[in-house]
């Protein structure tokens, strides 16, 4: 679910939140129509907020393959 506010007001934004992941759990994106209306930024914030959806839906933005199948990495931090 995406939510689109005209203002950021905490009450709204906590009910909203509150609702979607007790009541009715599903992921959620809430967003302000201040910033999805700044004015040569639209590719970079729907790309950012994709992301976020991409990565509460599940999804991995990146990953690292390694090559070595039996390899252990510690670290340690003294």
């Amino acid at each position: 679910v995406m939510c689109i506010l005209p203002s950021y007001q905490k009450s709204y934004y906590d009910s909203i939140k509150k609702y979607l992941s007790s009541v009715c759990p599903v992921p959620s994106q809430c967003a302000l129509t201040r910033t999805l209306n700044r004015q040569g930024m639209a590719m970079s914030i729907a790309t950012r907020i994709a992301m976020q959806m991409a990565c509460k839906l599940g999804g991995e933005l990146w990953a690292v393959e390694i090559p070595l199948k039996s390899l252990m990495v510690v670290g340690i931090d003294v």
